[in-house]
């Protein structure tokens, strides 16, 4: 389970290896990665001139991290619910659910999905969107491999503004109206294993992932 410290900083165990989430927002939004190595091995970040909005209140409820992110000087609110689907001595697949909204009008606010790489990495060829990015993104990079899994309702609207040292994937692509609220819910796949994980199972994880039902609030 999540043991939690000062707010938005938290730790998940599993075997002998545990991961740390420092989800306090602002300039360095959310980061999550082993603990005790750089923990922005996979970051949620503001774009732009946007501000990412500090963490205000947090609770654990069952297995799922609860952070809120009121509006503050920044032109957007989040929600954000860190939820483990399954962990192993080697590997954390963590779904995140991020509600996003506004009350300001005229604004586009966007997240980006960040992780480092050492080289361009092929994922697995899944049914592939009309628009938007590919349904899994890999991040290979020394002791630590990242896949990023979106559903059907997250890839068309995902726009990829990766580069050959980094994963970068812009979420809520389209315009936002005031008031209204839009979620977006990676699964994200760590694994300290030499191997990475196999393409096989990134295509189950795919599939479960595509099966699983929406969620309903934060």
């Amino acid at each position: 389970m999540w043991k939690t410290g000062e707010l938005g900083k938290a730790t998940w165990s599993s075997a002998n290896v545990t991961w740390q989430l420092n989800a306090t927002g602002g300039s360095q939004g959310i980061q999550l990665g082993l603990a005790g190595s750089d923990p922005k091995r996979v970051q949620f970040c503001s774009v732009g001139d946007e501000v990412f909005p500090q963490a205000a209140e947090q609770f654990v409820r069952g297995d799922d991290l609860h952070v809120s992110y009121p509006q503050q000087e920044g032109s957007y609110s989040i929600e954000a619910v860190f939820k483990p689907i399954a962990s192993t001595d080697q590997r954390l697949v963590i779904e995140v659910i991020l509600s996003l909204e506004t009350r300001l009008l005229d604004t586009h606010p966007t997240v980006d999905l960040v992780a480092s790489r050492s080289a361009e990495s092929a994922a697995p060829k899944e049914t592939m969107p009309f628009r938007g990015c590919d349904p899994i993104s890999l991040a290979a990079s020394s002791g630590l491999s990242v896949a990023v899994l979106l559903g059907p309702h997250d890839a068309p609207f995902t726009a990829n503004h990766s580069s050959d040292n980094e994963l970068r994937l812009r979420l809520f692509g389209e315009f936002l109206e005031k008031g209204v609220i839009r979620k977006a819910r990676p699964w994200i796949v760590l694994s300290t294993s030499d191997s990475g994980v196999a393409d096989s199972e990134l295509s189950e994880l795919y599939a479960k992932l595509c099966a699983s039902p929406l969620p309903l609030t934060s």
